[in-house]
């Protein structure tokens, strides 16, 4: 690039008014140009809230974007270690008896053997369909009527798949977005038996027309709860940009597919009658959703704004702000401890958010710290509202690691093929991330209904 030579103030003097007015726009529009830039090739996933996918620099392998802590390196202090225990009921015992003495060599009866210690090995059996068939045996009556065995409802074709098969083939296919070619490699590769596209299909129909009824059980029964993380990303739905949406918490996960990001999307699938605490990122969409309990936005969101601030314009006051929040974080924990006064916890809170005020008050000039500074006063009432809760989040995380498996999705398939495809897809991964929240087996779930037997999440546990 080349360097353009300064001019000195001689040579600015002899020229004109309107040439003087021309450069200082001319430098503004290179100003404005230059901070642009900045604004779009500076925020990464560490200091903004791009996917990691999208880092222009991504850091190397053996660097890790965590700040540092005052924490020893490995386990620390009170942390339970996991070690595989031997069972009770052994599958297969091999007994291994010494034929002779190790020391004099004399030959050793079997019968005085006695146990010294024993070792377990886990493995899998070799994998080979087990195949059941029905046979449907006749009796002819006195009367001469000709009677037959009825066969079990889920048996409807001379040669079929069975529910555990199934099961596998959905789990697969939804929680880890396994196509249907890549299916079908492993089902003849690894499992021996072999299965069509159309197979997978009819399967995760089935599960669907099956499980639809759960998907709004499992709505209003986490909305009953008394809070709830919300968030969207975007998905290819038959080559468009639909969106991805979840609201989910410690009971539940709720998913949905839309063409639209609005608010009118929540109005119709979510609702406008939730009673309790909604988190989320600053989305203004989310913001408008009736709560009753109130909003609070993902201090991690902002977070990372705020470093980037820090970043580019070199910020004390979005320094100071960070550490704002890590106090805030850390302080709410000891509030809620046993034995505290709820006066000094009322007291605690309202010093945090008096210094909150205090802190939007200063005279910014710097672009970046005066964005934020606007942001803030947007919404400076909810900034430390999970204080007032001892078990609500600060943060949006699990929120945005639900919606993640979208990106995956159209990494692997480049999203979905059809409407009635993405739909499903919401469906049963709201039925599985629920299952695992409530502590119940997957893939007895999935058994369950490719059954078509009832389901229940018992919500009252």
């Amino acid at each position: 690039m080349q360097k353009i030579r300064k001019p000195t103030r001689e040579e600015l003097s002899q020229l004109s008014k309107e040439e003087l007015i021309d450069i200082v726009l001319s430098l503004v529009d290179k100003i404005e140009a230059l901070e642009n830039r900045i604004s779009r090739l500076e925020k990464n996933s560490s200091n903004s809230s791009k996917p990691p996918s999208s880092d222009i620099n991504k850091p190397q392998r053996n660097q890790s974007q965590r700040e540092k802590s005052d924490r020893k390196p490995g386990g620390q202090n009170g942390h339970e270690g996991i070690t595989r225990s031997q069972i009770n009921n052994p599958d297969k015992i091999i007994k291994i008896i010494p034929e002779s003495c190790g020391l004099c060599g004399k030959v050793l009866s079997p019968k005085k053997a006695f146990l010294g210690s024993q070792r377990q090995e886990f493995d899998i059996p070799p994998i080979v369909p087990f195949v059941t068939e029905y046979q449907s045996m006749n009796i002819v009556c006195k009367c001469g009527h000709c009677n037959s065995g009825v066969f079990p409802e889920h048996i409807k074709a001379p040669v079929q798949l069975g529910p555990n098969i199934c099961s596998f083939m959905g789990y697969l296919n939804t929680k880890h977005v396994i196509p249907y070619e890549r299916l079908c490699m492993i089902s003849s590769d690894l499992l021996n038996f072999n299965i069509s596209e159309g197979s997978i299909e009819n399967i995760l129909q089935r599960m669907y027309e099956n499980g639809k009824y759960l998907h709004s059980e499992i709505l209003q029964n986490i909305k009953r709860q008394s809070w709830i993380g919300a968030d969207e990303t975007s998905v290819r739905v038959e080559a468009k940009k639909w969106w991805l949406w979840v609201w989910q918490n410690l009971k539940g996960s709720y998913f949905a597919i839309s063409d639209n990001r609005g608010y009118k999307t929540i109005k119709e699938i979510f609702g406008e009658d939730y009673k309790g605490r909604l988190i989320h990122d600053c989305y203004m969409a989310q913001f408008k959703t009736p709560a009753k309990g109130g909003h609070q936005p993902c201090l991690e969101h902002l977070g990372r704004e705020f470093k980037f601030t820090e970043e580019a314009e070199k910020s004390n006051w979005a320094k100071v702000f960070r550490k704002f929040f890590k106090g805030a974080v850390k302080d709410r924990d000891k509030i809620y401890k046993r034995g505290f006064k709820l006066k000094d916890r009322k007291k605690i809170i309202a010093l945090y958010q008096n210094n909150l005020e205090i802190l939007l008050s200063k005279n910014l000039k710097k672009r970046e710290e005066i964005r934020m500074k606007e942001r803030l006063l947007k919404y400076k009432d909810n900034v430390f509202f999970f204080m007032k809760s001892k078990d609500m989040p600060y943060h949006n995380n699990s929120s945005e690691q639900a919606i993640r498996i979208a990106k995956i999705k159209e990494k692997v398939s480049y999203g979905f093929r059809s409407k009635n495809g993405a739909e499903r897809f919401a469906v049963l991964l709201s039925i599985i991330e629920t299952c695992k929240k409530r502590g119940m087996s997957i893939f007895e779930s999935l058994r369950t209904l490719i059954l078509n037997k009832p389901l229940s999440f018992q919500w009252q546990t």
